[in-house]
């Protein structure tokens, strides 16, 4: 039964391959970026904010003097961008008068390389999401072909956004000269946690969570001092991919399964690597020297030994988070962790290096 599975499995994952390669060259607009352009945020009506150009990721900084309303000492809300998304992350409870809204624009994403001829892309559609079950006018959030207008205020009245509220808008993206019908921005007010990403069968055994699961604090002294982030995957961790590596070696030969970890800005250590039949890697400092209040893209990238096809554990595999520390008077030591959706979830750090 589990041979015949495993060839099923084998397969599929073979003709993905095959279909991948087919279609490597294909245009899809989709797939283009705001990284590396350059994106202006205005508040209400005002002068426009400093432009921000869009790396992964990408904070405007919430001590900024126009951020702070009214107060110069309150830092009320940051935002973030990514290749395709705006987050509005509100930093503290305040009073917002009606009407207001933010408009970013000169949103020009750049194409794929085998989009080139196809036209500039631009913003064909909007998906807006907040955690705010009493902000109906969010629906009413407008865009054209380079810019997007989010209002957060009712048309009349004033309303409350409260620290820990944000608004992710995810953009879609097309080509001129590709047809693309008419586009309708979608809203969604979330409450519930977002699931756990589920697995590909073309894939091992791992993702986003159990990456930030994996992951302990290490302290050089001072909270405020540069810290590591310890890499120690689970048992139940080890024996999923430790299955994995079986399941390869029946198929094509492998003995070994390596996880390479990287980082921007760069503060990667060692891999880590499990063998064939049970070799299972020990904690190791995969991070080092990373400083507080600073943001991280952390990245797992897996490969394995032998004539693995490019089916199996391609670039789709990779799995990636966002991390940084900060220090706070009541909670001190406090983990925030982005995941790739635009959710940021905040866990104080107890003395043992763990999230809590």
């Amino acid at each position: 039964m589990f041979q015949s599975r495993t060839i099923a499995i084998a397969s599929f994952c073979l003709t993905i391959a095959a279909a991948g390669i087919a279609l490597a060259q294909a245009c899809d607009c989709s797939l283009s970026t705001l990284m590396g352009t350059t994106v202006t945020t205005q508040l209400n009506n005002g002068a426009p904010i400093v432009p921000k150009t869009v790396v992964a990721p990408v904070e405007i900084p919430c001590a900024a003097a126009t951020f702070n309303l009214p107060s110069p000492t309150t830092c009320r809300w940051s935002i973030d961008f990514g290749a395709s998304t705006i987050r509005v992350n509100f930093l503290d409870t305040a009073t917002y008068g009606a009407t207001s809204h933010f408009t970013f624009s000169t949103l020009n994403p750049v194409a794929p390389a085998a989009c080139q001829g196809s036209g500039a892309p631009y913003v064909a559609g909007i998906r807006v999401t907040t955690n705010k079950t009493s902000a109906p006018y969010v629906q009413n959030a407008t865009f054209t072909a380079n810019s997007v207008a989010v209002p957060f205020a009712p048309t009349s009245g004033n309303v409350d956004w409260n620290k820990g509220d944000w608004i992710l808008v995810t953009l879609k993206f097309a080509c001129q000269n590709k047809a693309t019908p008419t586009p309708t921005p979608t809203i969604i007010v979330t409450t519930a946690p977002t699931p756990a990403p589920t697995f590909d069968p073309c894939c091992p055994p791992w993702n986003a969570s159990l990456f930030k699961s994996s992951l302990f604090y290490q302290g050089t002294g001072n909270i405020s001092q540069p810290y590591g982030l310890k890499f120690t995957p689970t048992s139940t961790v080890n024996s999923a991919l430790s299955a994995y590596l079986n399941y390869l070696h029946v198929l094509f030969g492998s003995t070994s399964l390596t996880m390479t970890f990287t980082s921007t800005p760069n503060v990667g250590g060692p891999p880590a690597t499990w063998t064939w039949p049970a070799g299972v890697p020990a904690s190791s400092n995969t991070y080092t020297n990373m400083q507080v209040g600073t943001w991280y893209h952390l990245c797992t990238v897996i490969s394995a030994n032998g004539q693995v096809p490019r089916g199996f554990i391609s670039d789709k595999c990779n799995s990636c988070i966002d991390v940084r520390i900060q220090v706070t008077p009541v909670r001190g030591r406090v983990l925030q962790t982005k995941f790739p959706n635009g959710r940021v979830f905040e866990q104080a750090i107890n003395a043992s290096g763990r999230a809590q």
